[in-house]
């Protein structure tokens, strides 16, 4: 398929370098961990942590995603790779990334300003949350020793993971209706997360797929459609 864009321009936001050094060199805490492992992206934490994945093959090839956003059907809602024709299903992205979520839907769209945790302690001012302004707080939170700062961290390194990787988009911040999700840790895993990761990048992808370099969300999903798409059995992250 000879592609309709010029390969030299598309660089799509995701940097999953940031997360690998922070999970790879920070010495959690028993308490911390603990509060990790409540999250529903526990084993890609745990990965990452362990140094299970090395950041090599965490690489994205912005001209292999391209041609694959090219492929996509609205009509059947698929992707044309060699001679089948598949789908990007919320199963498929549980076993990419090892999410462990449960169904209840979630509102992402509009969200106020949380007044719990260190974001409601520290961010009154503050009208957009920002790469930067989230690896001050994990910082923060790292530093504590009480059960609430463990829970911080465990919200906090999530929230910086659903910007870096699983909803990112052309800028550096993101919604605070996220961060509401994580109020409470022990209810995270109730949401549909991975339906969430999905939607967003499809709608994107109906939205674009004939400009493939203004699609947003988790691209690098699609590079697994490059080899067996159909047929997704690992439980560990692009």
């Amino acid at each position: 398929m000879k592609p309709n864009v010029n390969m030299n321009k598309v660089n799509y936001r995701l940097n999953m370098t940031n997360l690998i050094k922070l999970m790879s060199t920070t010495k959690f805490t028993d308490g911390q961990l603990k509060c990790l492992k409540r999250t529903p992206f526990w084993m890609m934490f745990d990965a990452l942590i362990n140094k299970k994945i090395e950041l090599s093959s965490c690489m994205k090839y912005d001209d292999v995603i391209a041609k694959i956003i090219e492929t996509f059907n609205p009509a059947s809602n698929c992707f044309k790779i060699g001679p089948k024709s598949v789908k990007l299903s919320t199963h498929d992205i549980k076993l990419i990334f090892g999410i462990d979520c449960g169904s209840v839907p979630m509102e992402t769209a509009y969200g106020s300003k949380p007044t719990f945790g260190l974001i409601g302690k520290k961010c009154k001012d503050t009208q957009r949350l920002t790469s930067k302004n989230i690896r001050s707080l994990i910082d923060d939170a790292l530093g504590g020793r009480k059960k609430s700062d463990n829970e911080e961290v465990a919200r906090l390194i999530s929230l910086y993971a659903c910007l870096k990787l699983f909803y990112s988009t052309t800028g550096e911040t993101i919604g605070w209706a996220y961060y509401q999700h994580m109020e409470h840790l022990d209810k995270m895993r109730e949401y549909d997360w991975a339906e969430t990761i999905k939607s967003t990048l499809m709608n994107s992808i109906e939205l674009h797929h004939q400009r493939p370099e203004r699609v947003t969300g988790r691209v690098m999903a699609l590079m697994v459609c490059n080899t067996t798409f159909t047929h997704i059995t690992i439980n560990v992250y692009v």
